[in-house]
């Protein structure tokens, strides 16, 4: 109920509650969410599970919970599931992992992490319980308590149970050494799981990881990331920019790779009627073009240039009708569109 409160109305929301029937006051839980729901007008979601039958609740329970979340997660267009996890969680869950003997890929729990393509954010993690319940005391936002969470059936409860008495200086010391053990297990590839997050790639196995950083080494081509983004040598990550526009003339044109125009002072080129309709697009692997000089591949004259890879892709090709390549910015024109008299200018735009 305070993550709630904390976001709406800043950000759009779909509430998802579960009721699993196998407590009296779990009703209770439910109307007190959807009057909340209801007040505000936030869309709310309610899931009456099926009778638990057989084997470890805690474990059908996680997967009917978020089976339902990826079912709205279709519904309503989104990849976010945002949980109210707090500190005291995190805690329970680094001392049940010691307990056991357990060497997890992360100690605690993390705040952003991906699960089956889906993004689960918790972003209550640096508040303890205590600090949440006084704050929703003094906002008056509306709660109740679980009351199976003080059931020594399960271990959790046992530890949290343990937790209530901890001195702050103990709660201190526990959450340093889980930040220290995470940063000791931090990997070799940790500065490419960086590099990823940035780009909210969050889940990335250990074989992929292994190919980009041989990628990375090695220093050649591209690396296909997902079917939007690739990765290049210098560490820049760009989405599939692929382009192509037809002209039936020479105007005023500006796209964010390449600028047309029939005037300028470099970049010029003579189109006759015959080349036209004309198509600007974005570099081919193979693509080359006849110069006077000879024929030159492309891929060759960026190497000579020295022209980034992040760059190479969206680089500007002049095609004419017959598909000729008759102009490449910065490299030439081919034979025939040699003229005093140019009609046409493109310039590699960014």
């Amino acid at each position: 109920m305070y993550l709630l409160s904390q976001l709406f109305p800043s950000e759009k929301i779909v509430v998802a509650h579960v009721n699993y029937g196998v407590r009296e006051e779990a009703i209770l839980e439910t109307q007190l969410v959807q009057k909340y729901c209801e007040k505000n007008g936030i869309l709310c979601e309610v899931l009456y599970a099926p009778k638990h039958e057989k084997g470890n609740f805690q474990s059908w329970a996680r997967k009917i919970r978020f089976d339902f979340f990826k079912q709205l997660c279709e519904k309503y267009q989104t990849k976010t599931i945002v949980l109210a996890h707090h500190q005291d969680d995190v805690l329970e869950t680094y001392l049940l992992q010691k307990k056991r003997g357990s060497i997890p890929t992360y100690y605690g729990i993390q705040s952003i992490v991906e699960i089956e393509g889906y993004v689960v954010e918790r972003p209550l993690l640096s508040l303890s319980k205590k600090e949440i319940v006084n704050m929703c005391h003094l906002k008056n936002i509306p709660y109740l308590e679980d009351g199976s969470n003080y059931s020594l059936k399960y271990q959790r409860n046992i530890i949290r149970k343990q937790l209530l008495n901890i001195s702050d200086e103990e709660r201190v010391r526990l959450l340093s050494e889980i930040h220290k053990l995470n940063n000791e297990k931090k990997d070799e590839f940790v500065a490419i799981r960086e590099l990823l997050f940035q780009h909210n790639i969050y889940h990335t196995s250990n074989k992929a990881l292994k190919n980009i950083q041989l990628f990375l080494k090695k220093g050649k081509g591209k690396f296909k990331l997902s079917n939007q983004l690739w990765l290049y040598p210098d560490g820049s990550i760009l989405p599939d920019e692929s382009y192509a526009y037809t002209f039936d003339r020479i105007y005023q044109f500006k796209t964010d790779h390449f600028e047309l125009s029939d005037k300028g002072t470099v970049g010029g080129f003579y189109v006759s009627e015959t080349d036209f309709p004309i198509t600007i697009r974005n570099y081919f692997p193979g693509d080359k073009i006849t110069l006077p000089f000879g024929t030159k591949k492309l891929s060759r004259f960026f190497i000579d240039k020295k022209i980034p890879l992040s760059k190479r892709k969206t680089w500007p090709v002049v095609v004419n009708c017959s598909g000729e390549i008759i102009f490449v910015p910065k490299l030439g024109s081919k034979n025939k569109c040699l003229n005093a008299n140019y009609n046409a200018y493109v310039l590699k735009y960014k």
